[in-house]
């Protein structure tokens, strides 16, 4: 049986996959009319060069090497640029999606699992503080105590507060000396997503000579 957590990975591959797709598509294009800029000012300064006495022909050269470079680093924003685009893209895409799992009927289990692997981290502790979405509060506290139960948390022992509501859904667990803080919401998964999502945008960048390092 496929879990919740293949079921992610899978969608994260999709998604990864047509960020390189649509970002080779764009880079591809943007490639393109670098080229055409720089050979337009190679063509002129040469044109230039040409027509400048002996004596100017390093500030010439000079020049045109600074037009290129100009050329070359305007290419090189834009290309960065794009790439924080589709990385947005995706990081919305990513939380509607979540926002929409949470009133899925997988959810609940998805939930259990992490309430568990918060109790276990802090099964030693005399109480323990938890911060759920004021959604997942009304609908889950028996779930909470059920989970709590089994780690050895008495209900008494059992602190629950309502978190951001930006963490869209999962659990955030807190010691009793509020000194130790596990964050397995859903915000914080999604924001591990941008970052391999930067990274695989970033390796395809530097293969096609976007970025110069």
């Amino acid at each position: 049986m496929v879990t919740i957590e293949e079921k992610l990975d899978v969608f994260t591959k999709l998604v990864l996959g047509k960020a390189q797709e649509e970002f080779n598509d764009k880079l591809q294009e943007l490639e393109k009319q670098n080229q055409e800029k720089i050979k337009a000012h190679q063509q002129d300064l040469k044109k230039r060069e040409e027509k400048i006495m002996n004596e100017l022909h390093k500030k010439g050269l000079l020049e045109r090497n600074k037009r290129i470079s100009k050329a070359k680093l305007n290419g090189k924003q834009q290309v960065l640029a794009k790439q924080q685009e589709l990385v947005e893209r995706h990081i919305r895409n990513l939380r509607q999606m979540a926002i929409a799992f949470t009133e899925s009927e997988s959810y609940e289990n998805f939930l259990r699992k992490l309430l568990s692997k918060i109790f276990s981290y802090f099964e030693n502790e005399d109480s323990i503080g938890l911060f759920l979405t004021q959604r997942d509060i009304e609908r889950y506290s028996a779930l909470v105590a059920a989970q709590g139960k089994e780690f050895g948390f008495k209900e008494e022992q059992i602190s629950i507060q309502t978190g951001d509501p930006d963490m869209i859904g999962g659990v955030q667990g807190i010691d009793q000396g509020k000194s130790f803080r596990i964050d397995l919401s859903m915000y914080m998964m999604i924001e591990q997503h941008r970052k391999q999502i930067g990274q695989k945008l970033y390796t395809v960048l530097k293969e096609a000579g976007g970025i110069d390092e």
